[in-house]
């Protein structure tokens, strides 16, 4: 798993951080996941890299989108500050940060600036999903809303128990803690944004 084309990788201090924020100990959180402590310390040091599968678990634990996982909170900004009060920032195209999930051949490009750049409360992303893929591995859920647009291509999205056809122009809004997945049912390249709101 990397973020960004340079071939940077997941952030293991990302995952250590939030566990001491919430106050969680190795040994409760490896009782609630199911996991050895052992192997979420190698995970917290970078010795280990998570499979797509663990790391959305730890994520809903946790309660933070994964994306936020491939932070570097060192790395060089990629939104340019435009406002002297830092009211607005701009990212040019070429510079957002990409997130790659070679497990199910889709990619995410950040819209927004990373936590470690600006305190934002929203979090947009632009997907691109090759045909027969899916956004996620599995059903997701997660406790924010989200908002999804169809900006090309043809979408199954998958809301519950029910599925919704879709295709260029149109959108979804997905309440928090309801299931849900896409996949691309066209024959070209699928491209989708989402909006949420980072609680």
């Amino acid at each position: 798993m990397r973020y960004n084309e340079e071939g940077g990788y997941l952030n293991p201090e990302i995952i250590k951080k939030k566990r001491l924020e919430k106050g969680y100990t190795l040994a409760y959180m490896s009782k609630q996941l199911g996991f050895t402590a052992s192997f979420l310390s190698q995970l917290e040091r970078g010795l280990k890299q998570p499979s797509l599968e663990s790391l959305r678990k730890i994520s809903d634990f946790l309660e933070l989108p994964m994306i936020f996982f491939f932070f570097d909170e060192n790395a060089q900004p990629v939104s340019e500050p435009v406002a002297q009060d830092g009211a607005c920032h701009v990212i040019r195209k070429n510079s957002r940060r990409k997130i790659v999930l070679p497990e199910i051949q889709t990619e995410y490009e950040m819209l927004t600036p990373s936590p470690a750049e600006v305190k934002t409360e929203l979090n947009g992303s632009y997907c691109e999903i090759r045909p027969g893929c899916r956004m996620s591995e599995r059903m997701i859920t997660h406790g924010r809303d989200e908002s999804m647009f169809v900006l090309k291509g043809k979408m199954r999205a998958f809301i519950g128990d029910a599925t919704y056809d879709m295709e260029d122009g149109d959108s979804i809004y997905v309440s928090k803690h309801v299931p849900h997945n896409a996949i691309n049912t066209g024959d070209d390249k699928l491209c989708v944004i989402t909006y949420m709101i980072n609680s």
